[in-house]
């Protein structure tokens, strides 16, 4: 169960876009105060490279866990679209194929959000950026 946290801008007390459910995710770790515009540090919103092995293992067993629920969804929204379009197709064969389908949706979602990532950081001024935050290393 997660737990929704609000986050306030340490300088001026506005509430930060961010708040919400504790979480690891990938993506630009740093968030500018509504108000201020003062660089903040994102919660656990982090590059790939920033993680430690334990945020990245944590991350392929969350993404793994949402594939295989989310492939049951998506699944279904598939089954459904293909027996709407052709009569033809057995309901049962699409129940097994399409799951599979939703999985890999899911799995090649989250490697494109690990090569994002690595595409940031190969950025000099991006580095730079994080570095002049204090999130990262130049």
């Amino acid at each position: 169960m997660g737990m929704y946290v609000f986050r306030r801008c340490p300088k001026c007390g506005a509430l930060l876009e961010n708040s919400g459910y504790l979480y690891v995710s990938l993506g630009n770790p740093v968030v500018n105060c509504p108000k201020c515009k003062a660089p903040i540090k994102a919660g656990n919103i982090n590059e790939w490279e920033l993680m430690s092995s334990g945020s990245k293992i944590y991350h392929i067993i969350a993404a793994i866990k949402t594939a295989l629920v989310l492939s049951v969804f998506i699944g279904f929204l598939i089954s459904l679209c293909f027996k709407l379009i052709s009569k033809e197709i057995e309901l049962t064969t699409l129940f097994v194929i399409s799951p599979m389908i939703g999985f890999s949706i899911e799995i090649l979602l989250t490697i494109r959000s690990v090569y994002n990532s690595k595409k940031r950081m190969g950025d000099a001024k991006y580095r730079r950026f994080l570095a002049g935050v204090g999130i990262a290393k130049e």
